[in-house]
């Protein structure tokens, strides 16, 4: 025999739901009212203008803010991979198929006249790009016991290069 349950009962049962729906539609009504009474309709149809001028205005306002690159004064020395510019490492070096010695970084990377320099890996990290003034842009790939501070050493294929250069005081700049 199937339950009979009256009317009032399965309202009582339902009612509180019922209720409770009311409850949360009233409160978005009333939260939908009061968001479209504090801004104004005009307000609302200009958003994406206001929003795409500001972006723009603050675009123009970095690029003519920005401060200029600094250049630092540093100590340049020069090196290469003779035995009188880098010691024991010189003699350990391997050579690729033509017996053309192979000069590694302190990091693996093999190093390129005219690229690679040494600095303080602290504060310069390999992969670095600096440009020293007059002589155009380098990559940290290396680094020596005696590079500190605002210091770089110019890697050279040939001692006679090397010695040419000798010791200067440089303008550098950090690229990236």
């Amino acid at each position: 025999m199937a339950s009979t349950k009256s009317p009032k009962r399965k309202l009582k049962i339902v009612m509180p739901y019922i209720i409770l729906i009311g409850i949360v539609l009233v409160i978005f009504g009333i939260g939908f009212l009061i968001g479209r009474l504090c801004i104004p309709t005009k307000a609302i149809d200009n958003t994406t203008q206001t929003i795409n001028s500001t972006v723009s205005t603050t675009d123009e306002t970095i690029a003519e803010t920005e401060p200029p690159i600094e250049w630092l004064e540093f100590r340049a020395t020069a090196y290469c991979p003779c035995e009188k510019c880098c010691g024991k490492w010189a003699t350990l070096r391997p050579k690729d198929e033509n017996g053309q010695t192979i000069v590694y970084g302190a990091t693996g990377i093999v190093l390129q006249s005219g690229v690679s320099i040494a600095a303080d890996t602290s504060i310069y990290p390999i992969g670095t790009v600096l440009e020293i003034q007059g002589f155009g842009e380098f990559i940290v790939q290396d680094r020596g016991g005696s590079i500190k501070g605002n210091r770089v050493d110019i890697y050279f294929d040939t001692h006679d290069e090397a010695v040419d250069f000798g010791v200067q005081v440089v303008k550098v700049r950090v690229i990236k």
